[in-house]
This record gives structure tokens, C-alpha cells and sequence, in this order.
């Protein structure tokens, strides 16, 4: 091996060894891949590449990662929608990594201007024993002929990249199995405390009962009901503070505003919906059982759509106002007509019980084949 050839896998191994180390610490899937995809492509001096990976309920692909897009997919992102010819032949039979000179990518073939010349691509498959995760694509502007060492380098990415994102996915579900334990806690919480406050007001109920009947003075009566006014708020209190303790974990690192955006972007990736995202007024910062309560209600609004609307966009506007936040969801979907359809199923009954948690108001608007809109307001308090 001559000193040029030791200093190419020397580089080699080192990139290795960077991607590897980057994969071991870091948990959030979107980094992982972005900044992965970046060290590959700088690793074998091309141009660029994406990463699709297997949405792991419609088994649908979706645009997970990219690095220096060519201008025409970045002005028309759309263009990076649906399926291709090398989803396609994965989907079919996931292979080891083919080289570029073999493939010609099908979303470049037929456009003209702004592709920087890139037509070929190397397609490296991103799996598991038992699942299909992805495709990595890094992309080349002529045939270029990769060695079969560099192929194998390709693999073992490949390999790295398919731990990476069980692990991640992992991650997730653990954590989510973390919430709903501490789901379950609270609930168990929230139901001792309201045993024990309705069994004191029962009591109270009790003795005012004999004060009635024995014809005890007002003032005695008055007591009783003053104590059982005060029980009562104190109970309800209690209550919503648990309720409100329920919070999303996501927010944690998080202000208000980017927890929506970071959510949008996800919805974005895995559901191939648009969404627009718009704040008007002085961005407040809010007590933070507020922050979780208003999470949460946007994003069971959100889930409603994804789950029954069909939509194609979402949109989203806040409004802080000096002593309220005003939000507005609004879809494209299909809509219903709210005097002749039962609300329950669309979960909009959580979502209206949160409201009032946090003493605001829930309005829907909706029109089959048109949309929905809800429309929320909750009194505020800036910290």
C-alpha cells in the first residue's frame, strides 16, 4: 500500500470512527442523520445525498435528512414527495449498497434546469433483521465507479446509521412508556385526592343536614357552608394543578413557540402535510404548568386532523394579547357538520375539558368538504 493509498483510509477510518462517535451520543434521530449524511458525503468528495426512511405505521417513505439539495428540489420541495425507483426496488428486496454508475435517479431525470448537473446516485439500504428502516442516497454528477472497499465503507454507514435509528426509535418509545407511567401516578393521585376531598365534603354535607333538621341557627348553617365552599376550591385546586402536571415532555428545552414548530416540522416529515405556523404580538413567556396545558390542547388539535380530517394543510396562528392567548387551528380536510355529527370521536371533548382547565373558551367551526376550525382563547399571565 503506497503512502497516498494509507493516507485515503486513513481518512477513511477517521471519518469512520467521527460518525460512529457522533451515533453513540446522540439521541435525536434528525441530528443523527443530518450531520451523518453530511460526513458521508464529504467522505467520498461528492455532491449530495438524502436519506428516506420507512414511516413505521403507513410504511410510507419520507424525506428524513438531505445535504446541499440541488436549487430545484430546494424551490420545489414537493418534488422530494412519493415513491422513486429505488424506493421502490427496496421496498421489494432490501440489497447491499449499489453503485452510482448503476443507478440514474428517476425525480432527476425528466428536469431540465437547476440540478447541478447530479444524475447518479449510490443507494445504500437502512435495515434491520426484521424491518425495513430506509434508504442513504449521495449522489454524483457523472458515473463515477466506487471500489468495492468504498461499497463496503458505504455498508458499514449503512449498518451504523440502521442501529442508530432502532436506537432512537427505541429511545422514544421508552420514553413515551415513561409517560405513561408517571400518567398513570398522577391519575392515581389525582383519584386519592379527590376521594379523600369528597369524602370530608360528604361529611360536612352530613352535619349540615342534622343542623338543618334540628333548626339550628343561621349563623351554625352559614359556617357549615363556608367551610364546604372553602373544601371545595380547595379540591378543585388541587385537581387542576394534578391535571396540569400532566405536561408533555417535549416542551422540556423548549419555549412554547419552538415545541409547535419542532412539532409542525414533524408532521411535516412523516405525514407529507403542509403547515404554516404564524405568531402575532409580543411573544409572552408563560408560568410553566400554562405553557404544558396550552402545549397539549394544540396538540390534540393537531392529532384530531391526522387522525380524522384527511387534510392537506394545517394551519396555525397564535395572537398574544396583554392578558390572553388567542390560537386558531385550521384544516382542509373533510370536515363535518357539527349539529348532525357526535364530537366524541374526534376527541374534541378532551380538548374543550383542557380549556376550561385553564378557565378559557372552545369554539368549533366546521363544513364537510371544506375544513375545520377551532378557535381557543385562555386568559394569561406572563412570568
Amino acid at each position: 500500500m503506497n503512502l497516498e493509498s494509507l493516507k485515503k483510509r486513513n481518512n477513511e477510518l477517521a471519518v469512520l470512527n467521527e460518525i460512529a462517535a457522533f451515533l453513540n451520543s446522540e439521541v435525536n434521530l434528525t441530528k443523527a442523520l443530518t450531520s451523518s449524511l453530511e460526513k458521508v458525503v464529504r467522505l467520498f468528495g461528492l455532491e449530495t445525498g438524502w436519506i428516506w426512511l420507512i414511516n413505521p405505521q403507513t410504511k410510507m417513505a419520507y424525506l428524513a435528512a438531505s445535504q446541499a439539495l440541488p436549487p430545484a428540489f430546494q424551490q420545489n420541495p414537493n418534488w422530494m414527495n412519493g415513491s422513486c425507483y429505488c424506493i421502490e426496488k427496496y421496498l421489494e428486496n432490501p440489497t447491499k449498497a449499489i453503485n452510482i454508475s448503476e443507478i440514474t435517479c428517476s425525480r432527476l431525470q425528466e428536469v431540465k434546469e437547476g440540478t447541478l448537473d447530479l444524475v447518479y446516485h449510490a443507494s445504500i439500504p437502512l435495515f434491520t433483521k426484521d424491518e425495513k428502516l430506509g434508504i442513504l442516497n449521495v449522489l454524483s454528477k457523472g458515473k463515477q465507479k466506487l471500489s468495492s472497499n468504498e461499497l463496503q465503507l458505504l455498508n458499514t454507514v449503512g449498518d451504523m446509521l440502521s442501529v442508530a435509528i432502532q436506537r432512537a426509535r427505541w429511545f422514544e418509545e421508552s420514553r413515551h412508556q415513561g409517560m405513561v407511567e408517571e400518567r398513570n401516578r398522577l391519575a392515581r393521585e389525582i383519584h386519592d385526592s379527590l376521594a379523600q376531598g369528597l369524602s370530608a365534603i360528604a361529611l360536612r354535607l352530613e352535619t349540615l343536614d342534622i343542623l338543618v333538621d334540628q333548626k339550628q341557627d343561621t349563623p351554625k348553617i352559614q359556617a357549615q357552608i363556608d367551610t364546604l365552599k372553602a373544601l371545595t376550591q380547595q379540591y378543585i385546586e388541587e385537581t387542576r394543578r394534578s391535571v396540569l402536571d400532566l405536561g408533555p415532555q417535549v416542551l422540556l428545552g423548549h419555549n412554547l413557540i419552538e415545541a409547535i414548530e419542532k412539532r409542525l416540522n414533524e408532521i411535516e416529515l412523516e405525514y407529507r402535510i403542509k403547515t404554516k405556523f404564524q405568531v402575532f404580538g409580543q411573544y409572552q413567556k408563560l408560568d410553566s404548568r400554562l405553557e404544558h396545558g396550552v402545549l397539549r390542547i394544540i396538540q390534540e388539535g393537531f392529532q384530531n386532523v391526522l387522525k380524522h380530517a384527511q387534510a392537506k394543510h394545517i394551519d396555525i396562528q397564535m395572537k398574544f394579547e396583554k392578558e390572553a392567548l388567542q390560537i386558531v387551528i385550521n384544516d382542509d380536510g373533510k370536515g363535518f357538520d357539527p349539529l348532525q355529527t357526535s364530537t366524541k370521536g374526534f376527541g374534541l371533548t378532551s380538548m374543550n375539558e383542557r380549556v376550561k382547565l385553564l378557565n378559557g373558551t372552545f369554539e368549533l367551526k366546521s363544513e364537510k368538504d371544506i375544513g375545520t376550525i377551532l378557535e381557543i382563547k385562555i386568559p394569561i399571565k406572563s412570568t
